[in-house]
């Protein structure tokens, strides 16, 4: 029999059933390693493009003052989101509808409209906008409009006593975009409500709490018809924190001083704890929240009396009078002078071929060290600093506390200057000469302090060469009650001086109020200590013309202490451009202790228990 021969089209039909069969089984295999190999991770891709995770925002602890009076509390608040639900979904025509309906100004809508361009016409986006009740109210009422639209809540911030406590409390805002860069906002969303300044900064990790997460099953327009309430994790609210101060000390100075350019600091001088501080003229806090309105932000930026800074801690100014309470230390303790070494003060001293005239022209007679305190005699002091090394000098004042920020738990606190012969040969490149240190041992020439750093050298004073460092946080507690820190007083500087030289300076600085420069602090109900100073700004005032005299003005310093024997306090009040410290300040003063001290005390909590599982906890933490 004769073989078959294949036809023409055999071999490539053979090649063809090939391909196609090792075709399949790739198929095959491919199939199989996606549906088997594969399996868990496709899945999740499936479950992510079905499931949409929602960050849930924790509510902001609680702060209250030594009393447990609320200071900065947390709400609810409502928020727009924008879920297009239509395909014709256009939110360039959607939103100048719903800005009209609310009857936002025409100079927000455009401030809003640069967002609004950015929105998708297919993806869901939340925005953040506050809406006050009025707002809300008319979106409800015109909802049917905005099938685009839905209102959401999430907590908030508000600040009952607003601008009297400010600067402390600071506030709080939209986490801006350097903010992520920070370790400490790492773990952020970008819509986070975070702490911008003041307490609320420094505490930001145990105010903010644990964010919560649930979970939502999604369409194919991305929008949630379904939560998956099993998978839920509720957020975990933030830590209450209990501060130092007193709320009625902390009006009380607000409304003093709201009419001036000043900062008040007041503190417990045997501990530290900062019972008020004020700085005017201050802000509205709730104005920040979640953010602030840009033409409001620009006018209190270019504002020139600065309302937004913390004058308590970050503006400098030349001590004055109030400095001559650490020469006469430095002069007793030094040998540089004793309390019977008298001079005589005709108005003016005459040294290094210069008069430096005295604040009295007439002049003080013959004074002694006693009387050069309670005078205010600059003369004195002038002969004082001509026998005394700067670089003395400057050791005194560090030993005080000036030149260094105090540590207290607060941002952008500044340290001051105190001047010494290296840093004018750093800084200047050139020489100190002895006339400069006549003009320090006044409190004057290149020497700078904060009004905190005045009242803690009060405070050590007043505590016989002992200095706590300031701080404004007594405790911290979790939000199921536990304490997880309470503070403890911290010794930051110590002077060991006689005793003898410590009653002197009780003595003089007492007799100040009673019969010297400060007679006008005087209270019979009142138990004021304290030295007042005179900033000059100008060496000539007469030179300067007269529509410039406003504007260079004298600084007003009053510090010292009150001394209940139940809660004594140091203070430092310093009134900006406003003349004499004796004149200006010291009457401040007496007005904000004698009516604080006129109202029923509440009483103050019992001392705070410490956890044993957080008592190695830093505040350096938070």
């Amino acid at each position: 029999m004769k073989p078959i021969q294949p036809t023409p089209f055999e071999r490539p039909l053979r090649h063809f059933r090939t391909g196609v069969l090792v075709g399949m089984s790739v198929l095959l295999l491919g199939f199989w390693r996606l549906q088997v190999l594969q399996h868990s991770y496709y899945l999740g891709l499936a479950d992510s493009n079905r499931v949409q995770v929602v960050r849930l925002h924790p509510p902001r602890g609680v702060i209250v003052d030594r009393h447990e009076r609320v200071l900065a509390d947390t709400g609810i608040t409502s928020v727009l989101v924008w879920e297009p639900r239509r395909p014709q979904a256009d939110p360039r025509r959607v939103f100048p509808e719903l800005f009209r309906v609310l009857g936002w100004p025409e100079a927000q809508q455009a401030s809003l409209m640069a967002r609004v361009q950015r929105l998708s016409a297919y993806y869901p986006e939340r925005l953040n906008w506050p809406l006050n009740t009025a707002d809300i109210a008319r979106f409800e009422f015109y909802r049917e409009r905005f099938p685009d639209l839905v209102l959401q809540t999430r907590p908030s911030r508000s600040y009952p006593y607003g601008p009297i406590t400010a600067h402390l409390l600071g506030y709080v805002g939209w986490i801006g975009p350097e903010d992520p860069a920070q370790p400490l906002y790492a773990d952020y969303p970008g819509d986070a409500i975070v702490g911008k300044t003041g307490i609320e900064r420094y505490y930001e990790p145990a105010l903010r709490g644990e964010f919560g997460q649930a979970y939502y099953v999604v369409n194919s327009l991305n929008i949630p018809v379904q939560e998956l309430r099993d998978y839920r994790r509720s957020p975990r609210p933030g830590n209450r924190l209990v501060l130092s101060v007193d709320l009625d000390l902390q009006r009380i100075a607000y409304e003093v001083l709201q009419d001036v350019s000043a900062a008040f600091v007041a503190l417990d001088p045997r501990t530290g704890a900062v019972r008020a501080m004020v700085s005017t003229p201050s802000f509205d806090p709730n104005e920040f929240v979640p953010y602030i309105r840009p033409e409001r932000w620009k006018r209190l930026v270019e504002d020139p009396a600065h309302p937004l800074q913390n004058r308590a801690i970050q503006a400098l100014y030349p001590p004055g009078s109030t400095f001559k309470v650490v020469m006469a230390v430095a002069g007793l303790l030094e040998g540089w002078t004793t309390p019977d070494h008298t001079v005589a003060c005709p108005g003016y001293a005459r040294l290094y071929n210069h008069v430096f005239r005295c604040w009295k022209p007439s002049g003080h007679g013959v004074v002694d060290l006693h009387a050069a305190i309670v005078h205010s005699c600059d003369v004195y002091f002038y002969h004082l600093g001509a026998r005394a090394p700067i670089d003395a000098i400057a050791r005194y004042a560090a030993a005080f506390g000036y030149g260094v920020p105090t540590g207290i738990d607060l941002y952008f606190e500044k340290g001051g200057l105190v001047p010494t012969t290296l840093w004018k040969e750093k800084v200047r490149r050139e020489p100190w000469y002895p006339g400069e240190t006549v003009s320090v041992a006044v409190g004057q020439g290149p020497f700078l302090a904060t009004p905190l750093q005045q009242a803690n050298v009060m405070a050590m004073v007043w505590n016989r060469g002992v200095q706590y460092q300031p701080y404004v946080v007594q405790a911290i507690e979790s939000p199921d009650g536990r304490v997880v820190l309470s503070r403890e007083p911290r010794v930051i500087n110590r002077l060991r001086a006689p005793e003898a030289v410590w009653d002197f300076l009780h003595e003089a600085i007492c007799e100040v109020v009673r019969a010297g420069t400060a007679r006008a602090a005087r209270d019979p109900d009142v138990p004021i200590c304290g030295k007042t100073g005179t900033v000059e700004l100008l060496s000539d005032a007469e030179k300067v013309p007269k529509e410039l005299l406003e504007k260079y003005k004298t600084h007003a310093w009053f510090v010292g202490w009150v001394d209940w024997p139940d809660d004594p306090m140091a203070f430092a009040l310093i009134v900006e451009h406003s003349g004499y410290g004796g004149e200006v300040a010291a009457p401040r003063v007496r007005e904000i202790f004698r009516r604080y001290r006129s109202l029923p005390r509440p009483p103050t909590p019992a001392g705070l228990p410490r956890s044993s599982s957080h008592a190695a906890l830093s505040v350096d933490g938070f």
